[in-house]
């Protein structure tokens, strides 16, 4: 049944003031990863969204009042509106969320808090927790209780006298069928009869849960041993194998009992168990598996702990049911590819369908330094990556996907990963395929800037000036002049130029001036120079400067003055221009787009004023 308005903001007024956010993208998603994290993982109490948790996974305990504000609920409708709401503030920040999946966080929650009844749990202390609750044991054919009572005691001396005294007990209700039903109570000790505080005694108190947890297990698995054993006619060596705290945990689970009960599962598969292997078997995920015929007992109780945390992640869960996974390709991953695999950024990819499972595994393990960098949290959620290629990163070379600069050329995807990887197989040296990485993407910027589509560079539209001061960075850094770092630059952008004007040319009018000019403008850019006695800045700047004259002509009509008699296109352009003068000021589509051209090529003059002439000892054409 939904919420009624007043549940809602009785909820909403108890967590807002968890929820705050930054307003910077970067910072955001490391938050956004974090409260993922926290809602679908034991967090330590020191962690920012550690409250956020502990009212999801125990809302009876922390809204209590609830119950009265309107009809009953359940466990689960209470714990999908906390997720509805945290859904709502994580929005107001940002509209497309990124790891935050409800789905995930709902599906890691027990199936059956949705047809639990919602009952709060009444304070012990106003405000805080019932210190006499144990914790309820789930799935087990036990349950338990902590009591104090007052006893009366008597003392002897000069005269006997009786005072009451608290002491404390556990009550065990071990339930072997609706006809066999023990009950047992054992005291633990007597209290103090004084405490400093209420702390104090909640203290002593809270202290007491673990012997008494540990009674009530060790009355229910000797109640069902013996239960057993009679039935089966058990050995005494396989009652002792399996008189272990280990293995009362799995017998007294209900879904093992019941096999052992019916002879589907033998005492003997339970003896000598050690901790992880007990709770693996009792996890509820590995019980659903087994149930479903995906998961054998041996090899469940096979399982590394590891190999649990995979199994038992929502996401991997889902896609084992689904037969997505082959069970094989879990139970015989190492412990630390397990780490690797159920980390939030992989699960997060993953569920995506950036990353399949399978080629998670088999990744170069090195290169986790680079999948679980919070750098590239954003970049791999948006992209898709060649996963093949990726792997082909050598150990030696990974880190140089998290130096600074390589970093920021990808996540603004002025380099993608692909080309960035075949940059690095090319160069053994790494100095060498930085620089490399460093002279493609400001060739790739300049080029932006130059068709007027430059690159958003965190979030900032790329210009001319940062990209002259980028390059003073770059060239400090790797201990070369500036000036020559651009020499190397602008064979590249050059050939960009003319594949630009190749294409102005193609399917023109071959009657037309503007063909003509273009070719003019083309054959301003040679295949090659002679370092002795030229340099590619040159040219850049005879290029400008011969758009100039032609921007210049443009607006002034006056090119054909200009045109030496000699010059092999002089009666073309003075025919070009002359049209102009008689047109006035209309300048047609073709004239209109020559001019874009120009002007495109001139606004780089501050690129070029930079750039004198320097020759080269590397080819980059």
């Amino acid at each position: 049944m939904p919420l009624t308005e007043e549940q809602k903001r009785t909820i909403e007024a108890s967590i807002n003031h968890l929820l705050d956010f930054p307003s910077d993208p970067l910072e955001f998603i490391q938050k956004e990863a974090n409260i993922m994290y926290a809602c679908t993982h034991q967090v330590n109490k020191s962690d920012e969204f550690y409250w956020i948790r502990e009212c999801l996974i125990n809302p009876t305990q922390h809204f209590q009042a609830i119950t009265r504000q309107g009809p009953p609920l359940t466990i689960g409708e209470v714990q999908e509106y906390i997720v509805d709401f945290v859904t709502l503030c994580l929005k107001k920040h940002e509209k497309y969320l990124l790891i935050w999946n409800k789905d995930n966080i709902l599906n890691s929650l027990p199936i059956e808090n949705w047809i639990i009844d919602f009952h709060g749990q009444q304070a012990f202390v106003e405000g805080g927790e019932n210190p006499l609750q144990l914790s309820v044991p789930a799935g087990k054919i036990y349950t338990q209780e902590l009591r104090i009572v007052m006893e009366e005691q008597q003392i002897f001396g000069n005269e006997s006298i009786s005072v009451n005294k608290p002491a404390t007990y556990v009550d065990i209700v071990v339930e072997i069928d609706e006809e066999i039903i023990h009950r047992e109570s054992i005291k633990l000790l007597e209290l103090p009869r004084n405490f400093r505080d209420d702390q104090d005694e909640n203290q002593y108190i809270e202290n007491l849960k673990q012997p008494a947890e540990e009674k009530a297990l060790s009355v229910a698995g000797k109640t069902a041993l013996n239960h057993l054993a009679k039935k089966f006619n058990v050995p005494a060596y396989t009652r002792r194998a399996c008189n272990s705290r280990q293995a009362k945990e799995v017998i007294t689970n209900k879904y093992y009992f019941n096999l052992l009960d019916k002879g589907q599962l033998h005492l003997s598969d339970l003896s000598d168990l050690l901790d992880y292997q007990a709770n693996n078997l009792c996890n509820q995920a590995i019980i659903s598996l087994i149930n479903k015929d995906v998961l054998n007992f041996n090899q469940a109780k096979n399982l590394t702990s590891y190999t649990t945390l995979i199994i038992t992640n929502p996401v991997y869960y889902r896609l084992i049911i689904n037969g997505n996974i082959p069970i094989k390709q879990i139970t015989n991953i190492s412990d630390r590819r397990s780490k690797f695999l159920i980390h939030p950024n992989i699960t997060n990819l993953i569920q995506r369908g950036k990353i399949t499972y399978h080629q998670a595994r088999l990744l170069p393990f090195y290169l986790k330094d680079i999948l679980l960098s919070n750098l590239y949290l954003t970049f791999f959620t948006l992209n898709d990556i060649n996963w093949k290629k990726f792997s082909k990163i050598r150990e030696d070379q990974h880190q140089l996907l998290l130096n600074a600069s390589v970093v920021r050329f990808i996540v603004n995807n002025v380099l993608n990963m692909e080309n960035v990887v075949s940059t690095l197989e090319k160069n053994t040296d790494n100095n060498d395929a930085l620089l490399h990485l460093a002279i493609t993407a400001i060739t790739f910027r300049l080029y932006g800037i130059w068709i007027n589509n430059p690159y958003s560079i965190n979030s900032i539209p790329d210009n001319i000036n940062v990209l002259i001061d980028e390059i003073q960075s770059i060239a400090d850094n790797h201990h070369i002049e500036p000036l020559q770092f651009q020499e190397w630059v602008l064979p590249r952008f050059l050939s960009y130029i003319e594949c630009d004007l190749k294409e102005k040319i193609t399917g023109m009018d071959k009657e037309k001036i503007h063909i003509r000019i273009y070719h003019y403008l083309m054959n301003a850019i040679p295949m090659e120079i002679d370092a002795s006695t030229s340099s590619w800045s040159k040219t850049f700047q005879d290029l400008i400067q011969i758009a100039v004259k032609i921007n210049r002509s443009l607006h002034a009509r006056e090119w054909h003055e200009k045109i030496k008699p000699h010059d092999r296109m002089a009666s073309s352009q003075n025919r070009f221009f002359s049209s102009l003068r008689k047109q006035k000021k209309t300048l047609s589509p073709d004239d209109e787009d020559l001019k874009d051209f120009c002007n495109r090529l001139t606004a780089l003059a501050p690129f070029s004023s930079a750039i004198s002439r320097h020759t080269s000892s590397l080819n980059f054409t």
